[in-house]
């Protein structure tokens, strides 16, 4: 099948160890069409390599994900993973993954969410893997092209739809039902971002990372993980009434605290925050609706780890 590629800007996420077999490459090939940030391109001597990153993922339409064995041992990689999915939303996927030398099971181990996306395989050659990129950016753009030309009577549906699942979400949140669904969906969360901050402190012993899972009462859940210098990182749930989950608050903060973990319950200065309450959907999923919308768990945990990480890279560059 014969594809005129879309011209869309790309973000190349790779190890170092890839270039010479792979990576190179591809890049050169996927500049015909597109825009590529690849270090190679978009570096030059003194430039702020955390900075360039940055500004590369706010911009890109897509990242495209080189999962090798020397991907997965590396920071910046996981860094620049996490940044992607936190710009990723249910109906617009932008990690395109690209499997070098891993299978199945390597790709699980490292990321359940990336293995069961279906990838193409360096195996397959450069000029393989590039078609089937331009392939996928097609069809996502046809599919984005479409959604923006609904009619007034498909809007009008969705609408009437979104409306009655607000009501009946408002409605399940005051039964038991709803509270056992937000509730346990809520405890998922914080065993989920536990499990992932302990891979967070395995792969980054030098910034001797901790972390903390307790009750400050019954009905006041947390997770802390602490940083460098006093900085923190929190999830806290609290359950505000028995009878009813519709005021239940999941709050995710980043705190500077005065520096020893025994004053980690005093925050000295409070860095950013963010507040959702619990939404179900028709499907009886638990969703975190925040002022930007709905988001799913693992959408909150890599957006929060990724600030967190962000913001002890910042802090290093300014020492």
């Amino acid at each position: 099948m014969q594809v005129e590629p879309i011209r869309r800007s790309l973000f190349l996420s790779h190890a170092s160890e890839d270039k010479q077999a792979f990576v190179d490459a591809l890049a050169a090939k996927l500049n015909e069409v597109h825009q590529i940030w690849y270090d190679e391109y978009s570096l030059k001597v003194g430039d702020s390599i955390f900075e360039s990153i940055s500004r590369g993922l706010r911009k890109c339409d897509y990242g495209v994900v080189v999962l090798s064995r020397s991907f997965f041992s590396k920071k910046w990689t996981r860094a620049e993973l996490d940044g992607l999915f936190a710009l990723e939303r249910a109906m617009h996927k932008i990690i395109l993954p690209i499997w070098l030398g891993v299978v199945y099971e390597d790709v699980l181990d490292f990321s359940p969410i990336l293995a069961d996306r279906k990838a193409a395989l360096a195996s397959d050659g450069v000029d393989s893997v590039a078609r089937a990129l331009n392939i996928a950016i097609s069809a996502s753009g046809e599919a984005r092209s479409q959604e923006s030309g609904i009619s007034a009577i498909s809007r009008a549906a969705k609408l009437s739809e979104d409306t009655a699942e607000r009501e009946r979400s408002a409605q399940l949140l005051d039964q038991p039902q709803g509270i056992e669904l937000a509730r346990k969906e809520a405890q998922l969360l914080l065993s989920t971002a536990e499990a992932a901050t302990a891979r967070l402190i395995e792969v980054s012993s030098a910034l001797k990372l901790s972390q903390e899972r307790g009750k400050a009462a019954s009905n006041f859940h947390f997770l802390n993980i602490y940083g460098p210098k006093g900085l923190s990182e929190r999830f806290d749930y609290q359950e505000c009434a028995s009878n009813t989950a519709s005021r239940d608050c999941l709050g995710i903060h980043l705190y500077r605290y005065t520096s020893a973990h025994e004053e980690a319950r005093k925050p000295a200065t409070k860095i950013a925050e963010r507040k959702f309450v619990p939404f179900i959907t028709l499907e009886n999923k638990v969703l975190w609706k925040g002022d930007d919308g709905l988001h799913e768990s693992v959408e909150l945990i890599e957006s929060a780890h990724t600030e967190f990480i962000d913001q002890i890279a910042k802090e290093q560059k300014q020492d």
